[in-house]
């Protein structure tokens, strides 16, 4: 079997491998406005233009659900920098990049040609990359890090609002009318702290004599 054999020479599970390639169709495909993602009845995706959808009856075009929008912003996995992945997940994604880029742009782009090595020590075939099957459910597989990373962030921000409001001591301050037979005569409190003019309402003053 196809999966037997790319088991043996790649160092993470096939789930994983799926979603790598997920991944970086999603990344190569959202530059390329005029191919639209379209899924069959098992679930499996594809990319298409308009007249290649209508050329074929098992594959349809996916309309999407509202929760999409929430699902992008929250779980779906950015692209990671190359330069900050192992190895072996640079090497599995260059050779995806590069079968892309072969077939729906005629060429290696030139940014993708500096990185490749040169000589892969984890190679698939290009059928092994291609029947790779990308699913719905890949898709739109949820990352609970960055949500639980939100999540948590507010809780903390919530929790110490609780200490702050409940815990800490509370500042107690009150108000000072000074009537003058002098007309804005400047008010000085304690040891000249400025407060304001006589004649208005002093705001925020700390109680005590």
């Amino acid at each position: 079997m196809v999966t037997q054999g790319i088991i043996k020479k790649i160092p993470f599970s096939y789930r994983t491998l799926q979603r790598i390639k997920a991944n970086e169709y999603l990344r190569f495909f959202s530059g390329l406005d005029r191919y639209d993602l379209c899924v069959n009845h098992l679930g499996e995706v594809q990319w298409m233009t308009v007249e290649e959808a209508e050329r074929q009856h098992e594959f349809f075009l996916h309309e999407g659900n509202p929760s999409g929008l929430l699902n992008r912003i929250f779980f779906t996995s950015k692209t990671p920098d190359l330069s900050t992945v192992p190895d072996a997940e640079k090497e599995i994604r260059l050779q995806f990049r590069a079968l892309l880029e072969e077939t729906y742009l005629g060429d290696v782009t030139p940014e993708t040609k500096r990185l490749i090595p040169s000589s892969w020590r984890k190679e698939l075939r290009k059928d092994e990359l291609l029947h790779i099957p990308i699913t719905l459910e890949t898709l739109q597989s949820r990352d609970w890090k960055k949500p639980i990373i939100l999540l948590t962030t507010i809780m903390i921000a919530v929790i110490a609002l609780l200490i702050v409001y409940y815990f800490l001591p509370e500042s107690q301050t009150g108000k000072l009318i000074v009537q003058t037979n002098v007309e804005g005569g400047r008010i000085f409190l304690d040891e000249g702290s400025f407060l304001g003019y006589s004649g208005s309402v002093i705001q925020n003053i700390p109680v005590g004599p």
